[in-house]
């Protein structure tokens, strides 16, 4: 078990940033974040997510078994840390009911179909949610709604490049942010529907205001 002294020095860094301090830092790991994906956007951000002491983790897994590797780095990396893996077979039987576990579910599996189930059990609950996904150069954030909303973003540059690889990590960094500033101020930091796509090659973000569409069979307008 870990001592006082022992979490205070693991958290130093964080502890001793303005308006964080230790309040801060036990909120973090007070809170929870249900992940669906298990590849390498969501690994870049459970990895950061861990460090930062966000404290239990409920994963879904896209990929049979791949949940077994993020739980093995939490070991490693924060023993203090709590991770519940569920298998795939929960998309199709009960997927609402685990999503009403987590006050923000982040869902990164790069599937159309499974962004689409989870965003409808998301809307169904008021859970709040974070997509991910890339292709190639390029990659997306969208804070709700739900895919169906979604414009069609800018396609990436076309070709494999090493730029390709960074990616999964900048959306992860990216991820982590944004749900560490939601549990720390849930109330006053709501996460408004966005759509956030990022370019590889020339390291740029742009943002565009995602509405939701009368017809939508999810949203409902």
């Amino acid at each position: 078990m870990t001592t006082t002294e022992q979490w205070m020095n693991r958290y130093s860094r964080q502890i001793i940033l303005p308006k964080f301090g230790g309040v801060g830092q036990k909120k973090l790991s007070n809170g929870s974040v249900g992940l669906v994906g298990t590849g390498s956007i969501g690994l870049s951000f459970f990895i950061y997510g861990i460090g930062s002491g966000i404290g239990r983790w409920g994963i879904l897994e896209s990929e049979d078994n791949s949940g077994n590797r993020l739980a093995y780095a939490a070991k490693i990396r924060n023993p203090d840390i709590k991770v519940e893996i569920t298998g795939k077979q929960q998309l199709a039987s009960n997927l609402e009911q685990w999503v009403s576990l987590w006050p923000i579910v982040v869902e990164v599996s790069n599937d159309l179909a499974v962004r689409q189930k989870v965003a409808a059990a998301c809307h169904t609950t008021k859970t709040a949610l974070i997509s991910a996904w890339n292709s190639e150069q390029a990659g997306w954030l969208l804070h709700s709604p739900c895919p169906t909303c979604l414009p069609k973003p800018a396609p990436g540059i076309a070709g494999t490049t090493p730029l390709d690889k960074m990616v999964p990590g900048v959306l992860g960094c990216a991820l982590a942010q944004q749900v560490i500033n939601a549990l720390l101020e849930p109330a006053s930091s709501p996460i408004k529907a966005s759509l956030t796509a990022f370019q590889a090659a020339t390291s740029q973000f742009s943002s565009q205001k995602v509405e939701k569409k009368p017809s939508c069979p999810i949203c409902k307008g």
